[in-house]
């Protein structure tokens, strides 16, 4: 089986959470032995330089006219040397206005001319399956002439919901009408969506009762190191996206003075792009900015925190706490998706006077600490266990694609 990966990011960053779930989801099918190739069609050139990026070995007998990449050292090298010469052409400002470009943002919807470019590419290197990163990629399906390509959205989460939480937050939301109005239409030109909680697979059900769904949140490997000290610190990781600011700005502003307040050897650490977005002095708080390795902040921090207050789909920055053991303290939009239990591996309030009793109670009591530290394990060993999340996908592209 080869299955074509679509995403209009440029890249596929390892602090950004839907990037993240899109690489454990590559990274293990191309493990399963299953050909997978990687097109990001954002603000590159279909015809003469998309990335295409094998995630294991290259290709061997695959004719195409896009370039081949490869790996080494952890970056990407391009086979082909035209591609840097067009690259710098452009650069310089010769030939800007001469090649056929893919030139949409991120947040904007595949035009019919781009998708019908790279429709034709997945056709001439027959592909057993399609899958795009949301719903923005989703016109390149209604110009797949072939009946025998499978087609599939990560959906990550629901732009309806993700709106609708915004306006309860009293925020601005950040998805675009057209997508407000064309959602359920284009998630309607798949065969197939992966979704990452159980309330949005139901909204997707009951609006496209066609359409296989399958159940796909984050998935984790415990990693639990017992012999690492722990500090008195609290630990938030996040992107520069809007719900991260908005939600570590009010956690900023109405928890962490009442945390400290209590506990004066507390220290807070913001990790991530977000933490370019904080200004002003605030007792405690170091701002550290995106880093290569988050697993010695994981395992030294006693706490972490997912004080989201508006978004919607299941938050990677917790699942990732919960796999390193971590106690932790969400809000309820934090933590959606979860399985509901009679005991739930984290605390969960949106009540700034509780959520930093619980931030303090965890800092305080190793006991208490302990025991939603097991928690956590023990739900990542349940939930998010790879295999149990993909072989369902990988079974049922196996039966469409031999029929």
């Amino acid at each position: 089986m080869k299955i074509l990966f679509i995403t209009n990011k440029p890249t596929i960053e390892p602090t950004d959470g839907a990037s993240v779930l899109l690489w454990d989801f590559l990274e293990w099918f191309s493990r399963a032995g299953i050909e997978v190739h990687f097109i990001s069609a954002s603000k590159f050139s279909a015809r003469n330089y998309a990335l295409r990026e094998p995630l294991a070995n290259l290709p061997v007998g695959v004719k195409e006219r896009l370039p081949g990449f490869w790996r080494s050292k952890n970056k990407w090298f391009s086979t082909s040397p035209k591609i840097w010469l067009w690259r710098f052409l452009e650069r310089v400002g010769i030939f800007r206005n001469h090649v056929n470009r893919l030139d949409y943002k991120y947040s904007q919807i595949m035009t019919v001319s781009d998708a019908g470019e790279i429709a034709r590419f997945a056709e001439t290197g027959e592909y057993d399956a399609v899958i795009v990163s949301y719903a923005w990629c989703a016109p390149i399906f209604s110009t797949i002439k072939s009946r025998g390509i499978r087609k599939g959205i990560i959906v990550h989460d629901i732009f309806q919901k993700r709106a609708s939480s915004w306006e309860k937050s009293g925020g601005v939301s950040d998805v675009p009408e057209e997508m407000l109005v064309r959602e359920v239409e284009l998630m309607g030109l798949a065969d197939f969506v992966c979704i990452e909680t159980s309330d949005d697979r139901s909204f997707i059900r009951k609006k496209l009762p066609h359409l296989e769904t399958f159940l796909m949140p984050r998935t984790a490997i415990v990693q639990v190191n017992d012999t690492a000290p722990v500090e008195k610190s609290v630990l938030f990781v996040g992107g520069a996206t809007a719900h991260n600011i908005h939600g570590i700005l009010w956690f900023l502003k109405r928890v962490w003075p009442l945390v400290y307040s209590k506990c004066i050897e507390a220290k807070l650490l913001i990790l991530g792009a977000v933490a370019q977005k904080i200004t002003g002095a605030h007792q405690n708080v170091e701002t550290i900015g995106p880093v290569f390795d988050l697993v010695p902040f994981y395992r030294s921090s006693a706490v972490c925190v997912i004080p989201l207050l508006a978004g919607s789909g299941f938050k990677t920055k917790l699942i990732e706490a919960l796999g390193f053991g971590k106690a932790c303290v969400s809000t309820p939009v934090g933590a959606e998706g979860l399985a509901h239990l009679p005991e739930p591996p984290l605390v969960i309030t949106e009540d700034e006077k509780e959520f930093a009793a619980a931030v303090i109670a965890f800092l305080t009591d190793h006991a208490l600490r302990r025991k939603f530290e097991m928690r956590s394990v023990d739900y990542i060993q349940k939930f998010h266990n790879p295999n149990v999340i993909y072989n369902p996908i990988l079974e049922y592209l196996n039966r469409s694609c031999v029929n």
